[in-house]
């Protein structure tokens, strides 16, 4: 049977606002079946492996640290294939649909000026900004099932890992 695997990371203000529970239902009406949940404070080395790719320097610092101060929860979700597209369509966008565009409503809208002035690294209140664009928006799905994969990988027990891997997914 082919299943492939979604990892989703819920980001430290889903949990402390309490809007967990409501973001799941909105993942498991998706399709896919929720086999692992786990909590934790990230380190630095496992938000660096899930935001590989965070080419943002100036944001960095500020953003993952927000990361390794607060907890995050991590899901691991199974499906027919075409599960991972689904979630990653689905999660959308601050103001603009989908799970961020619904429930991420407490941001900072920019005037042109503003985003001018943030892209150049003069906004007054940059950090907070910067959090808001890169950190607080939710949810987090990697952009392909090889990513969820490696991003399960270093933040799951090995006994998670051997569950999932029972069900047929190979890391």
């Amino acid at each position: 049977m082919d299943q492939e695997i979604v990892h989703v990371m819920l980001k430290p203000d889903t949990l402390e606002f309490g809007m967990r529970d409501v973001i799941l239902s909105e993942l498991l009406g998706l399709g896919g079946k929720l086999i692992v949940a786990k909590r934790l404070v990230l380190s630095l080395a496992q938000i660096s492996e899930i935001y590989f790719d965070f080419d943002n320097e100036r944001a960095k610092k500020a953003v993952f640290y927000y990361f390794t101060t607060r907890e995050t929860e991590h899901l691991a979700f199974i499906g027919e294939p075409g599960v991972h597209q689904r979630y990653q369509q689905a999660k959308g966008r601050p103001g603009k649909g989908g799970v961020r565009g619904k429930y991420y409503t407490r941001y900072t809208k920019l005037t042109p000026e503003d985003l001018a002035d943030w892209f150049s690294g003069t906004l007054a209140n940059i950090e907070d900004i910067d959090l808001e664009m890169f950190a607080r928006d939710i949810l987090h799905v990697p952009n392909s099932v090889e990513r969820s994969k490696r991003g399960l990988s270093i933040v799951l027990d090995g006994d998670q890992i051997q569950l999932i891997e029972g069900l047929g997914i190979r890391f």
